[in-house]
């Protein structure tokens, strides 16, 4: 059993067999025309209530279809964070929470902040006075060590 998205449109076809009409007509029929027109038909899939074992990407499109039809916004709330907490415990299973994506997102976070440009400080006019006399000093003061 490969899991090929062919093969999850035979899946998801023979799930919609379950599915009450009325909710069936929600999803447009382009939709389900597309899973018919891109289907393994070499793969045959048995749909059991008590024990439904899907493909990977079955159930990707399940919930994507879900999200686009059946449910409200705030479901669709619930299902990000619980995809996002799924992902991340996947994620921590395969060792990959700190992976490649986090370190280079660092680096270039610092290499922006290093391209910033410096902030540039106005001197009101007195500042610019003092900062003038004090360069001034330095110069007299080299003049007379060099004498």
């Amino acid at each position: 059993m490969e899991d090929t998205y062919a093969n999850a449109y035979v899946e998801i076809l023979e799930i919609l067999k379950y599915v009450p009409v009325n909710e069936i007509a929600k999803i447009p029929k382009k939709e389900i025309e597309f899973f018919e027109r891109n289907k393994n038909v070499n793969y045959q899939y048995d749909y059991n209530v008590d024990n439904p074992v899907t493909l990977r990407k079955t159930d990707a499109i399940i919930v994507n279809l879900f999200k686009k039809y059946f449910s409200n916004e705030e479901e669709n709330k619930k299902i990000d964070e619980l995809l996002f907490l799924n992902e991340q415990k996947s994620e921590l299973k395969k060792g990959r929470l700190y992976s490649n994506k986090v370190i280079f997102e660092r680096q270039i976070d610092e290499s922006i902040q290093s391209n910033l440009p410096v902030e540039v400080k106005e001197e009101n006019f007195i500042q610019k006075i003092i900062s003038k006399l004090k360069i001034f000093i330095k110069m007299l003061k080299s003049r007379k060590e060099n004498k």
